[in-house]
């Protein structure tokens, strides 16, 4: 196993600070749209994914999105209730959210990848190497439920703003994968 070169906490901070850069950016819109009102001009509510600007996930081991777990079909997966899978009960105790399996929740109520990817923008974040090749297939092989990060592509064919942030372990694949990626339209910024 490799040992990663930063912490996970450092590498969301750094995560944060990269997002945060792109979202100064002024081509990225942050805000909801439109001004404030006063309480009795509020207009009929807008589903908060109308208004949502920039989503920001972390990337689970087998490219799961939210708790969108490994399987679940993308149509019809704006809200629900997931039975977490055995790998993401397994890493959230190797990863000391909980001592042990019968410690974590078997459940979770989460944004499917359809709602995940309604947002004017979205960043995926992943770092360590059980990331490394759901990052990898997620870019190169087509879309699968299988594989939820994939629907990604499908977002960005249709004219959603998708970012991956992610460690060089996490990358690494890629980081060997220029030029296949370069023909499907996906730019690799190394930031150092």
């Amino acid at each position: 196993m490799t040992r990663p070169t930063t912490t996970r906490r450092n590498f969301m901070k750094l995560a944060a600070g990269a997002v945060a850069v792109g979202i100064s950016a002024p081509c990225v819109v942050i805000a909801a749209e439109g001004k404030r009102r006063k309480a009795k001009e509020q207009p009929q509510a807008e589903a908060a994914n109308d208004r949502l600007g920039v989503g920001a996930i972390g990337v689970g081991g087998r490219g799961h999105v939210a708790f969108h777990e490994s399987g679940i079909p993308f149509k019809g997966s704006s809200v629900m209730l997931v039975k977490l899978d055995d790998n993401t009960i397994a890493n959230a105790v190797a990863d000391g959210h909980f001592a042990t399996k019968k410690d974590s929740p078997q459940y979770a109520i989460s944004m499917g990848a359809e709602l995940v990817y309604k947002a004017k923008t979205v960043v995926l974040l992943a770092n360590g190497a059980r990331k490394t090749e759901s990052v990898t297939c997620s870019l190169l092989d087509e879309p699968t439920s299988d594989i939820p990060i994939s629907y990604g592509q499908t977002y960005a064919a249709q004219g959603g703003n998708l970012v991956y942030v992610v460690d060089k372990i996490a990358g690494q694949d890629l980081l060997g994968s220029k030029p296949q990626l370069k023909k499907k339209g996906i730019e690799i910024q190394e930031v150092r």
